[in-house]
């Protein structure tokens, strides 16, 4: 069973990082950044997330080594512009979870940073300054990137439009993992923990992709920001060390895995 490589457990959450190595001169990518969001619906929950209704409560990002796939640098706000507004955070997608965020703020337990999203954001962009970052990845990227484009649309009284700078590229780690997913020991492993979709292809969430790694059946998703976001580093740094070519799209990390599936269930 292929290990993640990644040590998720010595991570900064309050936003301590060490300070990035010297970079080689004309090296156009030293770091990245993976990130995850949870979000709160605009109008109520109805159904599954609409990342254009979609205001982030919280923020969670891990800084990564792209060279050796260490993680310098870790990042953990919780959004106060959407915490305050106590009608929309009824709508939080995981809203069971919130008295961990309150006595997380407070310093107990785990730590979330309290910030309004331009603050985030403007941490966010002072990383990919400080980092020499070019690319960002978050699983299901496109979910994440139209929700921090709303938020910030809407935070900013329409001021700004775009949460990563100009020429920073999004990656979706959902289609990059597929050089995992779409191999006889994935759904050999989907099989015998019957993980599939209602439409009979095998699971290819990051919940789902991590328990594999790690030999975890029973693993479940924290469904907070930086926790998510240290299983999807390790996801990355997974599919990286495997150096096989892989998917470089967006939203399209399941179709592999269930080509497979039904070539091999004819």
């Amino acid at each position: 069973m292929l290990a993640a490589s990644v040590n998720c457990d010595n991570l900064v959450l309050s936003g301590e990082g060490r300070r990035p190595a010297p970079l080689s001169k004309g090296f156009s990518m030293a770091y990245m950044i993976v990130l995850d969001t949870e979000t709160a619906q605009i109008g109520g929950a109805c159904g599954r997330p609409r990342p254009q209704d979609s205001r982030v409560y919280d923020l969670g990002y891990t800084i990564v080594d792209t060279k050796t796939l260490d993680v310098v640098a870790s990042r953990s706000f919780a959004i106060i512009d959407t915490f305050a507004n106590i009608q929309l955070m009824r709508s939080a997608y995981y809203a069971n979870k919130l008295p961990q965020y309150f006595e997380g703020m407070r310093g107990k337990g785990r730590a979330w940073k309290p910030v309004t999203f331009l603050e985030a954001w403007a941490q966010v962009k002072q990383d990919v300054k400080t980092y020499n970052v070019r690319k960002v990845g978050a699983y299901n990227c496109e979910f994440d990137r139209k929700a921090l484009n709303a938020t910030l649309r809407a935070y900013s009284n329409g001021f700004a439009a775009y949460f990563m700078p100009y020429g920073v590229k999004w990656i979706d780690i959902w289609d990059y993992a597929s050089c995992i997913t779409a191999t006889p020991a994935y759904l050999d492993w989907c099989e015998a923990h019957q993980l599939f979709t209602p439409s009979g292809n095998p699971s290819t969430t990051a919940e789902a992709v991590y328990g594999f790694l790690t030999n975890s059946a029973e693993y479940v998703e924290n469904h907070t920001a930086l926790e998510d976001a240290k299983i999807e580093t390790a996801i990355f740094a997974a599919a990286r060390k495997k150096h096989k070519k892989t998917r470089h799209t967006v939203g399209r990390g399941w179709q592999d895995a269930a080509a497979l599936n039904k070539k091999r269930n004819k």
